[in-house]
């Protein structure tokens, strides 16, 4: 579809459907009428899947498998920035790992 097709269309929010009990034209893949049990479980299904998807994407988790890592963020001098990435240069890592090692000797967490 031509996204200038949108255009001419007109969208009516005519509020809240109850799918139990209102005439509408959505139906389950199966082909049978969706009530609020379906939707429901149709939500809960996207929500573990997303958490999958999620927990899969991206950088292994610090803390544990399958969970989402803290971010720790903080406003520096521009100087600490220059040594920093210089630093992360030097030894060919990046800044994070060198904030993170910091962090781990100053706080004694290693």
């Amino acid at each position: 579809m031509d996204p200038k097709d949108l255009e001419d269309l007109e969208f009516i929010d005519d509020g809240d459907i109850d799918l139990d009990h209102d005439e509408h034209g959505f139906t389950n893949p199966d082909g049978s009428r969706m009530t609020e049990a379906d939707l429901a479980a149709t939500d809960e299904e996207l929500a573990e899947r997303t958490r999958r998807i999620k927990a899969v994407m991206g950088r292994p988790s610090l803390s544990a498998p399958g969970t989402v890592s803290p971010t720790v963020n903080a406003r520096v001098p521009a100087k600490v920035k220059a040594a920093l990435i210089e630093r992360a240069k030097s030894e060919g890592v990046g800044e994070a790992a060198v904030v993170r090692r910091a962090l781990e000797e100053y706080l004694h967490t290693t």
